[in-house]
């Protein structure tokens, strides 16, 4: 599952390089872009908590760099 994650991210960096890019998707692959993005170890996927509906962001750098920007906020669903 990881590898499908890290390559459709590659794709769509490539694709859309300086642009933002909505992916709606389930638990465990928006767990692994944020894992990916931090360099974390596999079982940190269990330490995140994401609510349903949630929004995570990840910005991307042109030198292959990422970071984290936010992580399941839920302030929209109030």
């Amino acid at each position: 599952m990881a590898r499908r994650v890290s390559t459709t991210r590659d794709k769509l960096i490539a694709r859309y390089a300086g642009r933002t890019v909505l992916v709606v998707t389930h638990v465990t692959p928006v767990k692994t872009l944020v894992r990916l993005a931090l360099g974390a170890p596999p079982e940190s996927l269990f330490r995140m908590e994401l609510s349903a509906a949630s929004l995570s962001a990840v910005a991307y750098y042109a030198d292959g760099n990422a970071s984290l920007r936010m992580l399941n906020d839920t302030s929209h669903l109030r």
